[in-house]
């Protein structure tokens, strides 16, 4: 994988990094429809939580993108637009949130649309987050992340990239 860049830290700037095969874009840059059409699944929904609605629709996928911006200026939760870089197509989200003093990365998470499973994209673009984070929030001590105890990729993932099991419960802590 290419080392991550930082490429500009303005509102304005659409891409935010990328790796060998996707390309980061801030996630209020992603067509609304695009972003309903890849997150409207009821698997996303449930392994992502309370806040992914199903039926996923445009008006969700407008307020996600209103809310994603909203935390961007605040600095407490950072999303971004998953593509491929081979095709340029929107093929799902990651994101995560920073405790005050930003020593902590918490709720670390990602999903792809359903099209895009099984393809290494999911471990691909966590690890290219893991080394934006490492490059923008360089005092990270922690990052956290879960995975509920039925969704095995989603575990399999978080543990190729290093992470380490702590709590197996229903949500799985990593």
């Amino acid at each position: 994988m290419e080392s991550v860049e930082n490429k500009k830290n303005t509102l304005e700037e659409s891409v935010a990094f990328e790796s060998q095969r996707l390309i980061f874009k801030l996630s209020w840059n992603v067509d609304s429809a695009e972003l309903a059409a890849q997150g409207n699944d009821i698997n996303i929904a449930s392994a992502v939580g309370d806040r992914f609605p199903f039926p996923y629709t445009v008006e969700e996928a407008d307020n996600f993108k209103k809310y994603v911006k909203e935390v961007w200026v605040k600095g407490t939760e950072y999303n971004f637009g998953i593509f491929s870089k081979d095709t340029g197509s929107y093929i799902g989200n990651n994101g995560f949130k920073t405790m005050e003093d930003k020593s902590v990365i918490s709720n670390i998470g990602y999903w792809l649309g359903k099209a895009h499973h099984g393809k290494g994209y999911a471990t691909e673009a966590l690890r290219a987050i893991l080394d934006f984070i490492k490059i923008k929030f360089p005092q990270v001590k922690e990052i956290h992340a879960g995975a509920f105890a039925y969704n095995i990729a989603s575990q399999s993932v978080l543990k190729k990239c290093g992470f380490v099991e702590v709590a197996p419960k229903k949500v799985r802590r990593f």
